[in-house]
């Protein structure tokens, strides 16, 4: 209905602008020579139709609806008490989606570009819920998502209770990669934690163990699993991951949770990892190593495979 009314109106202000053109030319007595009034003519209808055209106000509409859902969600999904530092960070990462949004990716009216809408939506609500959370490390996120993107190993060491299981993932999905693989070493963890997101962030993530997984595991951006699971994964899917990887636009991430309790499983998934991106993967596969402490043996091991590593 919306294009309709564009067309008809477009047509008629289309219709109106050439007469006067016309009428335009017959005074300054360009009519006389009929070759110069057709290329006149012609050079008009393409300024026209390149200033005028239903792409240009459909992407007007599209990036005024989606400044208006920004709107809304800080509004629905604001702070209990108001934080002047956590509204500053939240801002930033809204206008950094506004600018991918007025990106060629997102740019057109055709299918692929309207399908790619309701990720980036989900990607406001997921900020903005990170941000409602009120925990220390959203103040960071910034800075970390930054260097994330910049590097491909990322080692973080925080104190319990900061939000590095939960809240970090979250923010991963909300910066774009389309899977994000959290190890833990224990099974109840990985269902509690899982729980804990979707109800506190929303329904983005799942979980899986030796024998059972959770029903949604296929339909989220994050998955947490044994550190088991995962040194499986690493051993037997190599070329999965790499066609995976080649299909994203920004990428996996393994995110090794509690590193420093360095079991035989985490050490074996380190090895693996570090391994693995030996392998040319244009950056579309980050490894997070998290943990209270970390031993320098881990950032060794991944400068022997020649990994950009970054402590944070």
């Amino acid at each position: 209905m919306f294009l309709d009314e564009k067309e008809k109106a477009l047509k008629e202000e289309f219709e109106k602008d050439i007469t006067d053109k016309c009428r335009s030319l017959v005074v300054k007595g360009s009519i006389i020579n009929t070759a110069i009034y057709g290329r006149e003519l012609e050079y008009y209808a393409q300024v026209y139709l390149q200033w005028k055209s239903i792409e240009r106000h459909f992407e007007d509409f599209k990036r005024k609806a989606f400044h208006a859902f920004i709107k809304d969600s800080k509004q629905n999904w604001k702070l209990e008490k108001y934080d002047t530092e956590t509204d500053h960070i939240l801002n930033q990462h809204l206008e950094r989606l506004e600018k991918v949004f007025s990106s060629d990716l997102y740019v057109g009216i055709e299918e692929k570009q309207i399908a790619l809408i309701p990720a980036m939506l989900l990607r406001v609500e997921v900020f903005c819920r990170c941000a409602q959370q009120d925990l220390e490390l959203f103040k960071s996120s910034s800075t970390i998502l930054s260097k994330i993107n910049k590097h491909t190993v990322i080692s973080i060491s925080t104190a319990t209770g900061s939000g590095k299981s939960t809240l970090l993932p979250a923010l991963l999905a909300a910066d774009g990669y389309e899977k994000i693989i959290v190890t833990q070493p224990r099974r109840l963890a990985c269902n509690s934690i899982s729980d804990r997101v979707n109800k506190t962030i929303g329904k983005i993530s799942s979980w899986a163990v030796a024998g059972a997984r959770s029903k949604n595991d296929h339909n989220t951006h994050i998955m947490y699993l044994t550190d088991g699971l995962l040194t499986q994964y690493l051993q037997y899917n190599e070329g999965k991951i790499i066609s995976e990887a080649a299909n994203c636009v920004r990428g996996t991430v393994f995110f090794i949770d509690e590193v420093h309790e360095r079991s035989v499983n985490i050490d074996l998934c380190l090895a693996f990892l570090a391994k693995l991106l030996q392998l040319d993967f244009e950056g579309k596969v980050k490894v997070i190593l998290s943990s209270a402490t970390l031993d320098n043996s881990v950032q060794e091991l991944f400068q022997k495979f020649n990994n950009d590593y970054f402590a944070l």
